[in-house]
């Protein structure tokens, strides 16, 4: 998931985009929020550790995640 969301900072990806990208099949929009939100907390809790990417995975609220290159 970071290294999709790295390769395409400012991109809004739907939670069904990347629950099919990342996991490798598709879901439908009910489901894909709950099965990205434990991925995308724990890879916020790692990048914690690193000042720099700390606070750059933002929640667009009803539809996906976005790499924000200079943090919120």
């Amino acid at each position: 998931m970071l290294r999709v969301l790295l390769e395409n900072p400012g991109k809004v990806f739907s939670h069904r985009d990347l629950v099919l990208l990342v996991q490798g099949y598709d879901t439908s929009s009910q489901e894909a929020p709950e099965v990205l939100r434990p991925l995308v907390s724990r890879l916020r809790h790692k990048l914690d550790e690193f000042p720099d990417l700390m606070n750059r995975i933002s929640s667009v609220r009803g539809t996906g995640y976005v790499y924000e290159e200079n943090g919120n």
